[in-house]
């Protein structure tokens, strides 16, 4: 509650505006704490600590970042080193082209050298799109082959 206080004694108002303390409502008090029990104050994060600078690590913030990064660093390897599929293809696709390069080669290898019919799975792996070019290597490689395979050969 608030009045205007006179302060003279006389009829008019002084203009002193006194509150009722008693109206309000009492202040609580935090017990005085000894200084020999105050916590210890927490080190501020940041550059020039007096710890020599050293910088504590957000690891929710890494994890964000990485979730933002992540994505783009996969598509970047992928482009380069081909990690995913073509669209509408997977790993285990093999053309019919494919199919018929490696019946060719492999009835190559079986009349002039048995010994490489084993790696003929790791060829075609690594001449994935170029078994044509596989093929007309090894027909030169065994230059009598050309009329011995006259029969595979329609092209």
């Amino acid at each position: 509650m608030v009045e205007i206080a006179n302060l003279d004694g006389d009829d008019d108002d002084d203009g002193v505006i006194v509150e009722d303390v008693s109206a309000s409502k009492p202040r609580r008090r935090r017990p005085a704490v000894p200084p020999s029990v105050k916590k210890p104050k927490k080190p501020s994060r940041g550059a020039g600590d007096e710890e020599g600078g050293k910088f504590k690590i957000s690891w929710l913030h890494v994890a964000f970042l990485l979730l933002f990064v992540a994505p783009t660093l996969f598509a970047v390897a992928d482009y380069f080193f081909g990690l995913t599929p073509p669209p509408g293809q997977d790993f285990t696709h093999v053309s019919d082209e494919a199919r018929m390069y490696k019946m060719k080669i492999k009835a190559l290898y079986e009349d002039y050298n048995p010994e490489k019919l084993k790696e003929i799975p790791r060829l075609m792996q690594k001449y994935r799109g170029r078994e044509r070019a596989l093929y007309r290597a090894i027909q030169k490689k065994y230059k009598n082959a050309k009329t011995h395979l006259e029969r595979f050969d329609e092209d």
